[in-house]
């Protein structure tokens, strides 16, 4: 994988030099929604292609001007099964959130912080670490949200405003890059300024950090859910915001297909 990466690297420094097209593209979602396997994707599926990471994936757009040139792939999760992904994930909570139980968890206020320096690209020793993580808070008012599906709401907006803010933008779901991944390669290469690959490769194996002390998570998706706590999830959602991110609440929860979790 590494050499794979590195000869990649050369390919499209050398198509640069040649003033040859290449695809520039970020993707941006919530953690566990798949941002891993998606870019993926479309790396093992564009030979001249250039994966961009001007901001952290999982931020508020934050950047002074969306560049022109690069396309931004934004990828969102049913709600029921994001809340246990990250209950399985907490990534960057504060401990206090991780000895929780799944209720008292999706309705506790969302505290994270810079836990570990090189995830965000900073030096070991950096003075940020233990500091609140600011992606995290309110982009206006610097206050925690209230529970994690406030803090995915305000995420989603920022992202549906993309178009907005003069991004090149297509829009996905787990559930469709787990179940078509043809799907979203065909819409890119719409937009891209090179062709895509004959055969469509699907990675293998599991993408993302793997949390070996942690096992809270069943076997079965939505085993961690009670009636309260559906119902409860259901009063925090926005129906037209939902259908806005492709998940429209009308349809049952999208189960994803044996070994999909593991791999987005």
């Amino acid at each position: 994988m590494q050499f794979a990466a590195l000869l990649r690297k050369a390919r499209m420094a050398s198509r640069r030099g040649l003033g040859q097209p290449v695809l520039n593209y970020q993707v941006l979602g919530e953690r566990c929604s798949g941002t891993n396997f998606l870019d993926q994707l479309i790396q093992q599926n564009f030979a001249a292609v250039r994966p961009r990471y001007d901001m952290w994936k999982h931020a508020f757009p934050n950047l002074i001007a969306l560049p022109a040139d690069v396309l931004y792939v934004v990828i969102f999760r049913d709600p029921f099964q994001w809340l246990e992904s990250m209950y399985g994930k907490p990534w960057h909570s504060v401990p206090e959130l991780r000895d929780l139980s799944f209720s008292e968890f999706i309705r506790a206020e969302w505290r994270s912080e810079i836990d570990v320096p090189a995830w965000f690209d900073l030096p070991k020793t950096s003075p940020c670490k233990g500091q609140p993580l600011n992606q995290d808070l309110h982009p206006i008012t610097g206050a925690p949200f209230a529970n994690l599906l406030a803090l995915r709401r305000a995420k989603a907006e920022a992202l549906l405003s993309l178009p907005q803010r003069g991004a090149r933008v297509l829009y996905t779901t787990h559930a469709t890059i787990s179940q078509n991944p043809d799907e979203i390669i065909s819409r890119i290469t719409a937009e891209s300024p090179v062709p895509r690959n004959t055969r469509l490769e699907v990675p293998q194996g599991h993408y993302g950090w793997s949390w070996s002390n942690r096992d809270v998570k069943p076997k079965t998706p939505g085993h961690l859910i009670t009636p309260d706590d559906r119902a409860w999830i259901r009063a925090q959602l926005d129906p037209a915001l939902e259908a806005a991110m492709g998940l429209p609440l009308d349809e049952a929860p999208h189960d994803a297909p044996t070994g999909a979790d593991s791999r987005p």
